[in-house]
């Protein structure tokens, strides 16, 4: 993303953006667990994050573009979570996320999942031997 950087795990279930310069800019809440996985579209339109409980959040970013909305303190994700993706019973090892395609992809344990962006499942993938 231009100019920043997403870091997850944090204590207190948030992930954070940085600033390229190592500014802390804002900390995003949402999980009721340690966000484990996280990925910005390449479009730079959503952040997606899986957490240990399984599930995975969408956030829309801001839509004024990353340097402008964090030179004029406008935060760089807009809250709350635009939808709340379910399907996994393990902690999400993977996470990501086409603004273009309407897509989230994320990876837990032996499972595959494919959603929209607004949160409807469209597929799972699971290894031959567990079907």
């Amino acid at each position: 993303m231009m100019g920043q950087i997403l870091v997850c795990g944090y204590w207190d279930n948030s992930y954070k953006c940085f600033g390229v310069d190592g500014r802390h800019t804002q900390s995003v809440f949402g999980h009721s667990d340690t966000v484990t996985c996280i990925c910005a579209s390449a479009e730079e339109r959503h952040v997606a994050a899986g957490c240990r409980d399984g599930l995975i959040r969408v956030w829309a970013l801001n839509v004024r573009g990353a340097a402008t909305s964090t030179a004029m303190g406008a935060p760089l994700i807009r809250e709350p979570s635009s939808a709340l993706l379910a399907g996994h019973a393990h902690p999400v090892e993977c996470v990501a996320v086409s603004s273009g395609q309407d897509l989230v992809v994320s990876g837990a344990a032996n499972i595959c999942l494919l959603h929209t962006l607004a949160g409807q499942l469209l597929h799972v993938i699971q290894p031959p031997g567990l079907r």
